[in-house]
């Protein structure tokens, strides 16, 4: 939400929007969560799901989360 994305700037966290293109490819979204070590993630639930199914994830790649 709107609330939630200002809330994090205001603590002085960086808000990273997500393009269509990391969006489609899971594997390419938790490449870039990993280089960029996002420590909180805020999306719908599908997400998620698709990125946990196909993102090829460890525990060592996504520590900061």
């Amino acid at each position: 939400s709107v609330f939630d994305v200002y809330n994090a700037l205001e603590a002085g966290a960086t808000v990273y929007l997500i393009t269509e293109d990391l969006a489609v490819f899971p594997t390419s979204l938790a490449n870039f969560i990993e280089t960029q070590q996002i420590t909180i993630w805020y999306s719908v639930p599908s997400a998620l799901m698709l990125l946990l199914l196909h993102g090829r994830l460890t525990p060592e790649r996504l520590k900061s989360i």
